[in-house]
């Protein structure tokens, strides 16, 4: 596909809004990968019958009814970032996590979310990506993200997943969640304000760029750093990130008991794959996800809503 056909078939709202942020060849990478199809920006496991066979070989073993109330068995995680100096006014701010929606697998979790978070009290919500699973669904995708969102009860800030596509970007920005594609901002709170930097999708997209991400950031405070996939933790260790909040495994989704996966579906160590982890003196979380995917089922891996407390070290 030449240069000037990618730019013809890139959407002019998304044009429009996004060119002058993340720069046109960013913008011609991800429509070109888009235009390519699922079967080119997939691994070989996403290219398996899985969806069509594993239900089946599921309902054969009786587990298809229990693997799915697994998987809308949603769980509050309380996790401690403790990566403050001590006495720091941020001490206790609080940001909800949530991760891997995949909406249109399960539009039923819409509501078992927004009652989930309903109760919890949180100071800016963070979404790391994968709305979708199929990239090429937008306007339903769209539509609950933007249900959630009313539910929401603080700033929202977002990235996308190796399954989202750039279309969603504007609408959704346009109700008032920020995506950070390869950017940061400098939020700030009742406690103090700290750097938040997000990058786009290094698994099939190939499109990261922590460098980009952290250009011209002050980094002398807490920087806090959103990513699809925890495979790039060296990289945003060595940069000087305090916090990497990810997503991208499901924690396994199948799991052997004891919450051992099966696949992983990331080239990280297994430490990484699920729940807190340390990289040095950073700290990071692997969400297990909200949703699932491929096939609606979870066994031994809940999916999970996650509050990170950022404290003293």
């Amino acid at each position: 596909m030449s240069q000037t056909t990618v730019v013809s078939a890139i959407d002019p709202v998304v044009l429009g809004h996004l060119e002058q942020r993340i720069g046109l060849f960013q913008l011609r990478q991800r429509v070109a990968f888009e235009a390519q199809g699922e079967d080119e920006t997939r691994d070989l496991f996403h290219r398996l019958p899985v969806k069509q066979v594993l239900p089946r070989l599921l309902r054969l073993a009786s587990l298809a009814d229990h693997g799915l109330r697994n998987a809308l068995d949603l769980q509050v995680t309380r996790n401690r970032l403790a990566v403050l100096p001590p006495g720091s006014r941020l001490s206790g701010c609080t940001n909800l996590h949530l991760s891997d929606l995949h909406l249109e697998n399960f539009p039923e979790l819409i509501g078992a979310v927004t009652a989930a978070i309903a109760p919890l009290r949180y100071d800016m919500c963070l979404l790391t990506g994968d709305f979708a699973f199929r990239h090429n669904v937008v306007d339903a995708v769209v539509d609950g993200v933007r249900e959630l969102y009313e539910a929401i009860t603080a700033p929202t800030y977002a990235i996308l997943g190796n399954h989202d596509s750039i279309r969603i970007v504007p609408p959704l920005e346009r109700a008032g969640i920020r995506f950070l594609i390869n950017e940061h901002v400098r939020v700030e709170t009742s406690g103090g304000a700290f750097l938040l930097a997000g990058v786009d999708d290094c698994v099939h997209y190939r499109a990261s760029n922590l460098e980009r991400a952290l250009e011209g950031a002050d980094q002398d405070g807490l920087t806090l750093l959103m990513h699809h996939s925890p495979v790039e933790y060296r990289e945003a260790a060595a940069a000087g990130v305090d916090a990497y909040l990810t997503g991208h495994t499901h924690g396994g989704q199948i799991c052997l008991p004891g919450g051992i996966p099966i696949m992983s579906n990331a080239s990280a160590p297994r430490r990484l794959i699920s729940g807190a982890w340390r990289c040095g003196a950073m700290q990071g979380y692997t969400s297990r996800g909200v949703g699932a995917s491929m096939v609606r089922v979870r066994f031994n891996c809940g999916p999970e809503i996650v509050l990170h407390e950022l404290v003293a070290r």
